[in-house]
This record gives C-alpha cells, structure tokens and sequence, in this order.
C-alpha cells in the first residue's frame, strides 16, 4: 500500500514538474529575482497551474486535457520540439 502511495505521489511529481517547464517556456517565464534565481520552482509553478486548472474544471476543460497530454513523454516533447531547436 505504502509503495502505491509513494509511486502516486513521484508521479503526481513529475505531472507538476513537466507542466511547470511547459509554461515557464511557453505562457509566462518565472521571475528572476535580484539573487539570480528563479522566484520558485517548476515543480511549485506546475503545482499552483495545475491546482487553478482543477478548481476550475469546468471552465478550463481544453487547458486540462493540454496538461494530460504533457503526462506522456512524447506529449512533452512533441509540444516542445519546435521551441527547443
């Protein structure tokens, strides 16, 4: 039981990280503070997405199934070929 959770969880992970990368390249970059650093992660900016998205469902239907979509990995790096080259 204790592997399952553990296995949902570092998946729920990399969902948050992947979308966070996404958007800091795609929508809108994170902010660089004066330090040089980004104001928070990928995984935090994936997080706070995702969490908008899911409370909004119903409005937001199009931008959750973008979001499915980023769970393959092909999905990511199909939706990012075209920026990267």
């Amino acid at each position: 039981m204790l592997r399952k959770l553990v296995a949902l969880f570092s998946l729920a992970l990399i969902w948050c990280y992947k979308a966070g990368i996404k958007y800091d390249i795609c929508y809108e970059p994170i902010e660089i503070k004066k330090h040089g650093y980004k104001q928070y992660s990928y995984v935090k900016y994936g997080l706070d997405i995702m969490r908008g998205i899911i409370g909004h469902l119903h409005v937001k239907a199009t931008e959750f199934a973008n979001v499915v979509i980023l769970f393959s990995m092909n999905g990511f790096e199909n939706s990012l070929s075209e920026l990267l080259e």
